[in-house]
């Protein structure tokens, strides 16, 4: 499903993603508990989200709601929010006003235990030059797995899920471009993340043996190719995008 966040929707109380206008203040999780029973609590939640840099409004009570199991892509020019949601989200950024959720439960800076159920692949490649394609998909995911045999298995699987067993010995300076944005993404998904954010994930993404990476649903989490910033919930589902329109830096 498609939808727009403008700046005057959002001051008349910020349209959702599936297109109803919600001016409810609060905390997402207070919302959550009192619909247990009937639902799920939904992966990710913001709520009447603000951001300014100085005089500019990089997000103008920004909402969104996604559901387990879903794909979800923010589509927008350079400069209009994108990797700003994605770091208010993860707490990385402090922001003006707002509420973020994740799990169903309050997020914020110290939430460690709930850090430990994202991926993160970051638009810049960020690897170890001196270490092999498989030794910096086990040093990240050493992060979250201390047990060695578990952590095999799932380097493994992650070098398998983005077609690099041909390369485990190469150390990042002998591989192509392509090849570096999938170690950039096996490192970041090795751990079986719940939820994964992919920043500008783009063509790595595709062109695996005439398929691509979301035909493999077998590792949990899945990145989701195109121009933008996305992420996906664990759990089979369909996609939503939120296209940016611009002007004035607000969604």
């Amino acid at each position: 499903m498609d939808g727009e966040l403008t700046n005057d929707s959002a001051r008349t109380g910020a349209l959702r993603i599936d297109g109803t206008q919600d001016g409810a203040q609060g905390d997402c999780a207070r919302d959550d508990s009192a619909r247990a029973g009937a639902m799920s609590a939904p992966i990710v939640e913001v709520r009447n989200l603000v951001k300014r840099y100085g005089d500019v409004v990089a997000l103008d009570h920004f909402d969104l709601r996604i559901e387990p199991g879903e794909i979800f892509g923010l589509l927008g020019p350079n400069g209009s929010g994108k990797t700003t949601t994605i770091n208010c989200i993860l707490q990385l950024l402090t922001f003006d006003k707002g509420d973020i959720c994740l799990f169903g439960e309050p997020m914020t800076p110290t939430r460690y235990d709930l850090k430990r159920k994202i991926g993160v692949v970051p638009q810049n490649v960020a690897l170890f030059e001196e270490l092999t394609v498989r030794e910096n998909i086990d040093f990240f995911c050493a992060l979250y797995v201390d047990d060695r045999r578990e952590r095999a298995r799932l380097v493994d699987e992650a070098i398998a899920f983005v077609g690099l067993e041909d390369y485990v010995k190469f150390r990042p300076r002998k591989l192509s471009g392509g090849l570096l944005r999938r170690l950039n993404i096996a490192c970041g998904i090795a751990h079986r993340p719940r939820l994964a954010f992919f920043d500008e994930p783009t063509e790595p993404l595709y062109g695996r043996g005439g398929g691509d990476l979301l035909a493999h649903h077998d590792h949990g989490s899945r990145p989701v190719g195109g121009r933008g910033h996305q992420c996906r919930a664990e759990g089979p589902s369909g996609g939503r995008r939120a296209h940016h329109r611009g002007g004035g830096g607000a969604w």
